[in-house]
């Protein structure tokens, strides 16, 4: 059953089609990103995409992100587990 909004009219089916994986009922409040015309169904996922597609939107809504950066290399990370790793794997015999 194929089925969908028209967001002009409003008219409303028995699902919206957000994207080729996400489908979500009617009536479910839908987030949309504030620089672009990405839309979700969960608020955490629209925080999520701006974090790592608007990286400048981001930091002024949450400012900056902090960074972990290797001693060794100055290799800047944002998450610790990847420095972890990169050190790891680039800097022990």
């Amino acid at each position: 059953m194929s089925v969908g909004v028209c967001f002009t009219s409003n008219i409303t089916l028995p699902h919206l089609l957000i994207d080729s994986r996400k489908r979500v009922r009617v009536g479910t409040v839908l987030f949309k990103c504030a620089e672009c015309s990405y839309i979700a169904a969960a608020k955490k996922d629209v925080a999520r995409h701006v974090r790592v597609l608007h990286r400048e939107l981001a930091e002024r809504i949450w400012g900056p992100k902090e960074l972990f950066v290797c001693t060794i290399c100055q290799k800047k990370f944002t998450r610790k587990d990847n420095a972890q790793k990169h050190y790891k794997a680039q800097h022990l015999p």
